[in-house]
């Protein structure tokens, strides 16, 4: 049996001081925007956005994690879509807070082909918060989201402090860690045309 030792705690706890551990810098979150938040997203209209071909599905941990689908070879796109399932269509919404606190809002346009009332309605909110500060809240009844217009816009910032990275570059780091799939050798990949094959 194990027995707790108060000298070889001191050192493992000076060798985790020595780890360099990741910057908050280096973090770009992806999510939703909080119901008690204010938000705007960068740009003009859509069009301004990146969109990605990504899929839903659950990661070595069980958790669901947003994945782009971008095989190296387009030939191999089909058969790699087809075992995934789940594929969307997404815009990736730069955010900013009135607490300019950054993040970026997968804004879903489609779903396996299909729209829903969720996705144009988020898709509506995304335009406006473009425009002015707004709140994106979720209707339960009406299953969309509801843009919240603030009635006194005055004391929110005026210029807004995007990061200085390129939005490829917030990509890249909102989604490492082997969250791009580009091909069969993917760990995601293999372990959905396993189940395909079974």
């Amino acid at each position: 049996m194990a027995l707790f030792d108060p000298n070889k705690n001191k050192k493992i706890s000076a060798t985790l001081e020595d780890l360099k551990f990741k910057k908050e810098d280096d973090i770009v979150p992806i999510r939703k925007p909080r119901p008690n938040e204010i938000i705007q997203v960068k740009g003009e209209t859509l069009e301004d956005l990146v969109e990605i071909i990504a899929t839903e599905q659950k990661d070595s941990n069980g958790d669901n994690q947003t994945y782009i689908v971008q095989p190296d070879n387009e030939a191999d796109y089909s058969k790699l879509a087809e075992a995934l399932g789940n594929i969307r269509r997404i815009l990736l919404a730069p955010c900013l807070t009135t607490f300019e606190e950054f993040f970026l809002w997968e804004v879903k346009l489609e779903a396996n082909g299909k729209v829903m009332d969720a996705h144009r309605s988020s898709r509506r909110c995304c335009e406006l918060a473009q425009q002015q500060w707004i709140k994106v809240i979720w209707d339960h009844r009406s299953k969309r989201y509801v843009a919240h217009v603030p009635t006194h816009q005055e004391g929110f910032p005026e210029t807004l402090n995007w990061p200085e990275e390129d939005i490829v570059t917030l990509i890249n780091k909102a989604y490492s860690e082997d969250r791009i799939i580009n091909g069969f050798d993917h760990e995601v990949a293999r372990r959905a045309l396993s189940k395909a094959i079974l």
